[in-house]
């Protein structure tokens, strides 16, 4: 009980529960961003019958959040660094939000995409690298911190299998519309509970202070990663052997490859490739 009283930064510590509190406001976003990675898996045949849709459509509702989560995930950090984690992961909700609003009301298929990839860049560029930098913040006690990190890996997990439950009770209840809607309430709730509690991250970090910002990197990550999925769904739907499908594994090894020269050219890389020298990183990440 002491160690949870003594941790959190910048607050007048009064009791157990009043400790965890940043940990609580901090883990709502993170699940909020997990569920919604899986929660549109059970409703795709929905989202079909009633836009006309096809199964390359109903995939790239899956994957622009994917892709686009996964393309800003390392420059997030950056933006953490530069601009300070708490002022990044307010922006995260602010954005996810008014993306699930636009996801619950999209007319059509083209809408519901475009705004399942902000919703992927907001998850992205603010809440997944920001909160386990702030988790790491709160807390000063290296028990309590590691009981607090492990907490919000374990909050993540639970998010990733709740997913598609959540979205199974939503879809056959209220319809599919409010598997995003429901974002909105909770995201505002996790916005003001960081506003309240978190006071850790206000400040940028000495050692971001001057690093620019890697865009040639960033910009071909996102062509490989656009490439490669784009390859894949068209694929399925027209056959590995057609001209069209054939001409996206070339665009994806032209961005791997200008990827891997501008991270060794850069001064200051969002991956810096001496990273996998480490047997350890290596093994991690293969």
């Amino acid at each position: 009980m002491s160690d949870w009283r003594e941790a959190g930064e910048g607050i007048d510590m009064e009791s157990e529960r009043f400790a965890k509190l940043p940990l609580i406001s901090l883990c709502f976003g993170w699940f909020m961003v997990m569920v919604d990675a899986t929660i549109v898996n059970v409703a795709l045949p929905r989202l079909g019958a009633e836009f006309g849709s096809s199964v390359a459509g109903l995939q790239w509702v899956v994957d622009a959040y994917t892709v686009a989560f996964a393309a800003l995930l390392l420059s997030a950090g950056w933006c953490g660094d530069r601009f300070g984690g708490r002022v990044v992961f307010q922006s995260g909700p602010a954005l996810f939000v008014a993306a699930s609003l636009a996801c619950a009301l999209a007319p059509g298929m083209p809408v519901l995409i475009v705004a399942r990839a902000v919703q992927g860049v907001a998850a992205a560029a603010a809440l997944v690298p920001s909160s386990l930098s702030l988790v790491h913040a709160s807390y000063r006690d290296r028990q309590v911190r590691a009981r607090a990190i492990g907490i919000w890996a374990m909050v993540g997990g639970l998010a990733s299998g709740c997913g598609p439950l959540l979205g199974g009770i939503l879809a056959g209840t209220l319809g599919w519309r409010w598997l995003f809607g429901v974002n909105v309430p909770v995201g505002i709730a996790g916005l003001l509970m960081v506003w309240r509690f978190v006071t850790v991250g206000r400040e940028p970090a000495e050692a971001a202070r001057g690093r620019r910002f890697d865009a040639a990197g960033q910009v071909a990550a996102v062509v490989a990663l656009v490439a490669v999925t784009a390859a894949l769904v068209r694929g399925g739907q027209s056959g590995f052997a057609s001209a069209g499908t054939l001409v996206l594994p070339a665009v994806f090894a032209v961005g791997a490859v200008a990827f891997v020269v501008a991270e060794r050219r850069v001064a200051q890389p969002m991956l810096p490739l001496e990273l996998f020298r480490s047997r350890a990183v290596s093994a991690s990440a293969c």
